[in-house]
């Protein structure tokens, strides 16, 4: 049993290191190869799908991008909680773990703008690659994906195809601002989807080996 337990860890460990490496690559190659050079689908979106303060969508979309960016942090928080009322006494270092993975990634958005230095579609002070907007999503759904998955297995797929919607939907609103180029939000949700899962992995070896290093 415990042979068999440590064979599908090491897979998982695999698998998330890989997908962590992918999404680095990712974030590396786009934020290094196109800095201001436009491809054509970021063009059209310009022209096409871009609105302007001051239209009623403008103000529709910028509710649904930042209320469902909130849900989804204040969901993985919610989560979190629930991980440590379930176990209260096992589950807080795993809690501390996702809260720090949450941060680690959601604080790397903003120093990976500093570091590609692409400029936004309107001219804005900011970066635009990464998008911290979808960094954040896609990092908050992964936990609580992660976290609700292993407490209540039955949802797990329901769940991954929920938090694919959100970030989707989340993404599309950025561009539909004209905040991020649709090459910044999809690089963005690919290369953070393998940050974090990779993450997650990582997070799950660790208690994996804890539990085995107590094991009589």
């Amino acid at each position: 049993m415990e042979a068999a337990t440590s064979g599908r860890t090491n897979r998982g460990l695999y698998a998330g290191l890989a997908a962590g490496t992918a999404g680095a690559v990712v974030l590396a190659t786009v934020g290094l190869l196109l800095d201001d050079h436009l491809p054509l689908v970021d063009v059209w979106a310009l022209d096409v799908l871009r609105t302007t303060q001051g239209e009623p969508a403008y103000t529709v979309v910028t509710a649904v991008s930042d209320g469902l960016g909130a849900v989804c942090v204040g969901g993985a928080a919610a989560a979190i909680a629930w991980l440590v009322w379930q176990a209260p006494r096992h589950a807080w270092r795993l809690a501390l773990g996702y809260v720090l993975l949450f941060l680690l990634l959601a604080g790397s958005a903003e120093l990976l703008k500093a570091v590609f230095a692409r400029p936004h579609p309107v001219g804005m002070a900011d970066w635009s690659f990464p998008s911290a907007h979808v960094a954040i999503v896609a990092t908050a759904t992964l936990i609580t994906v992660g976290i609700l998955g292993r407490l209540i297995t039955r949802w797990r797929r329901h769940l991954v195809m929920l938090a694919v919607i959100v970030v989707a939907v989340i993404a599309v609103t950025r561009v539909w601002l004209g905040e991020h180029h649709v090459t910044d939000v999809v690089a963005t949700a690919a290369g953070y989807a393998g940050l974090g899962y990779a993450g997650l992995r990582l997070l799950d070896t660790w208690l994996v080996a804890r539990s085995v290093d107590r094991a009589p």
